[in-house]
């Protein structure tokens, strides 16, 4: 720990963790308020284990990991500018590029047990996640 940390007990922290994500944070902006400001770099020095495992520890459990979520966003984002410009073909391969990197995410996460065996991509999907 640096001399500059506020010296803050775990279940001090375990409380900011609960009440930030309660106000709708993700975990990167839980992680990123931390550091400014409460001057806690890195969670593992106060737990030995990363945030993700102290929020599941609290009894918090995303449906869907956040990458995959910000990536279901972008390509929202780029569907959307797709209805109104239908003829672009430059945002039309980089949907392709981000479909392309969801599938390769969903095969992970189902691999290592963090999405259900039975979770496909769909469009639908995307409406669903990527407007919230």
């Amino acid at each position: 720990m640096n001399q500059e940390q506020v010296q803050l007990d775990a279940e001090k922290v375990k409380e900011i963790i609960l009440d930030l994500w309660k106000k709708g944070h993700s975990k990167s902006d839980i992680g990123r308020i931390l550091k400014e400001q409460y001057n806690i770099y890195d969670v593992r020095n106060i737990f030995g284990k990363r945030l993700t495992k102290v929020l599941e520890d609290l009894g918090v459990k995303e449906d869907i990991p956040e990458d995959l979520r910000f990536l279901f966003r972008k390509a929202f984002r780029v569907m959307k500018h797709l209805e109104q410009h239908k003829h672009d073909t430059h945002s039309k391969k980089a949907l392709e590029h981000i479909e392309a990197r969801i599938k390769v995410l969903i095969r992970y996460y189902i691999r290592n047990k963090k999405l259900p065996p039975n979770f496909r991509y769909s469009k639908e999907l995307v409406k669903i996640y990527g407007s919230t």
